[in-house]
């Protein structure tokens, strides 16, 4: 296994682990989630990469999703100070936060914005992507 291959494996562990805690409602740990619902999980996400890390954050929602957008990532800043590349950076994140959210039955949809990510979690079924003109 490659080093990269430990650390997604790694990673996936610990998203698993970070769901088992979410499915027991642990408010200690969880103090935003009185309900699994995108929206306490967005602002979940949000309040711990404001607080730990100084990321500038924003979380919207609409009938169908709730967003989460990485407006200023400062884990990224540090990581692209010190020489990191993007993709392999932001990929762990990626893979970690989907892999929780699979555990959870929910659908995440990921974009990389030029300092941060956009994350839409739905609460259902994401609605179809819009037709491509001709």
């Amino acid at each position: 296994t490659t080093g990269r291959g430990v650390v997604q494996d790694m990673c996936a562990r610990s998203a698993h682990q970070y769901t088992e805690g979410l499915q027991k409602r642990d408010h200690r740990l969880f103090p935003f989630y009185n309900q699994m619902d995108p929206l306490n999980i967005c602002l979940e996400w949000a309040a711990e990469r404001k607080n730990l890390w100084g990321s500038s954050m924003r979380v919207r929602t609409d009938d169908s999703y709730a967003q989460m957008e990485t407006q200023d990532c400062a884990v990224l800043r540090t990581a692209l100070e010190m020489g990191r590349e993007r993709k392999d950076f932001c990929g762990l994140c990626q893979h970690w936060h989907t892999t929780a959210m699979k555990d959870l039955g929910l659908k995440l949809d990921i974009e990389l914005t030029d300092k941060g990510c956009q994350y839409k979690l739905y609460t259902g079924n994401p609605p179809p992507p819009p037709p491509q003109s001709r």
